[in-house]
């Protein structure tokens, strides 16, 4: 596995889980206590993936002089890494106070 992959598989893991949480929150309804749950919980999922994009940048640069790794798969997967967190982040902490939101203004 390449690095771009392997950053692109820690990209997708909170994406994965803020999907299941959106899933959970539209079976309890939009307007619901249930719903701003969800959306503190979406929240500090993105805290989350902030630091674990942030870990997988570090590991790639950590790694950087060994033999078996070339020097654009360590751009490569360091540019991949920048992406997903200044992206993924953003979108579920964005979903998580739309649902709060929701909640409050019922």
């Amino acid at each position: 596995m390449d690095l771009v992959s392997y950053t692109n598989y820690w990209g997708f893991f909170p994406c994965l889980l803020a999907a299941i949480l959106v899933l959970l929150a539209k079976k309890s309804g939009s307007d619901s206590l249930g719903a701003a749950l969800v959306g503190i919980v979406m929240i500090g999922l993105s805290a989350l993936s902030i630091g674990m994009l942030t870990d997988v940048s570090n590991f790639i640069s950590a790694i950087e002089g060994h033999p078996s790794i070339s020097a654009a798969d360590v751009k490569a997967g360091t540019t991949a890494a920048n992406l997903w967190v200044l992206v993924i982040p953003a979108a579920i902490a964005g979903l998580g106070v739309n649902l709060i939101s929701a909640w409050a203004t019922k």
